[in-house]
């Protein structure tokens, strides 16, 4: 049980760990099919999953041109062109100019270029699954349609998301937002909510590493948008999916369990590895540096060496709902 006092903290160890996920093989599948790689394979590049751009986008149905003298990659799907360069992270959607979080590279000749950035710039759903070191794209979201009817998000029900984009405790700062995707195992979405679906948020509280103190980073979550433009205002906290906080069920949606079901919220803390531990706190107010000090007493002395936080985009984790809401989707 969590204790009524002021240093009631819970501490969840079951981030992500990127060393882990590169030491590992990264499967792609196009709406379920598996992609085949004959020469380079897909790799992490700090934080970023980088994907050979030909063998991916042609299975997309895409068409991909390189021009060998600029070092520059063209994508073209349904109608959208994204233009990359080896070596930059300024890259063209449609003319309008954007900033990538990694540059594109070369692999035995082969050009690996940021998976999510292009595939969603390019009109695709994508959601990495961790426990299967999986990218799963979905091209066809566009041509599912939505059931329209009511959706009941109920209290202590948990939704699976995974990020957009990347967050950093060293360059974020408060305020600033951010987007994640809801996952589901299927092509039916999750818990009614229909394949596609994205929940926005933003930074509550952030502070970066200091010399004796971890990094932090406190999440806030403010709507569910539906793939129609639809969207939701959402009453929700941050939960590990760890399957002591978590329940998945036979249906494959998730309960919160245990102590999960009492303590307000969590948040990030710079202990452990690069994206840090889950741990739980008794305020659903943004935290503060001064709060730190009560995390150590759980924390084992030889995991409470300070660190910045780095969650790459795919990193994975719930949001617990915290009050029965019903959603119309029409």
């Amino acid at each position: 049980m969590i204790r009524s006092t002021s240093k009631a903290w819970l501490v969840i160890a079951g981030a992500l760990t990127v060393g882990l996920a590169a030491a590992q093989q990264i499967q792609v599948r196009i709406d379920g099919n598996p992609v085949y790689f004959a020469d380079a394979e897909p790799q992490w590049s700090n934080g970023t999953v980088m994907v050979p751009a030909r063998t991916v986008f042609e299975q997309m149905g895409g068409i991909v041109t390189w021009d060998g003298s600029t070092q520059t990659i063209t994508t073209n799907l349904n109608g959208k062109d994204v233009v990359l360069q080896i070596g930059s992270t300024n890259a063209m959607i449609d003319g309008v100019p954007t900033v990538l979080d990694e540059a594109p590279f070369t692999v035995s000749d082969r050009a690996l270029v940021p998976m999510r950035f292009l595939a969603n710039a390019l009109g695709a759903q994508v959601n990495w699954i961790a426990s299967d070191d999986l990218v799963a794209i979905q091209t066809t979201t566009a041509s599912i349609p939505i059931a329209t009817g009511e959706v009941a998000l109920h209290n202590l029900e948990v939704i699976p998301v995974s990020l957009d984009n990347s967050l950093s405790s060293a360059g974020n700062h408060v305020g600033d937002t951010f987007t994640m995707t809801v996952t589901s195992s299927d092509t039916d979405g999750y818990a009614g909510l229909p394949i596609g679906s994205k929940v926005e948020g933003h930074i509550a509280s952030i502070s970066p590493m200091t010399e004796d103190r971890p990094a932090y980073l406190d999440l806030a979550f403010d709507r569910v948008v539906l793939p129609n433009g639809q969207n939701f205002d959402l009453d929700g906290s941050l939960i590990s999916l760890d399957t002591t906080y978590a329940y998945e069920g036979e249906d494959g949606t998730y309960e919160a369990l245990g102590d999960a079901m009492t303590f307000p919220k969590m948040v990030f803390v710079g202990y452990g590895a690069d994206s840090g531990m889950k741990v739980g706190v008794p305020t659903d107010a943004p935290i503060d540096e001064n709060e730190l000090f009560y995390i150590d007493s759980e924390v084992p002395p030889d995991m409470r060496t300070p660190m910045d936080l780095n969650l790459p985009a795919g990193t994975t984790f719930g949001i617990r709902v915290n009050h029965d809401d019903t959603i119309t989707i029409y």
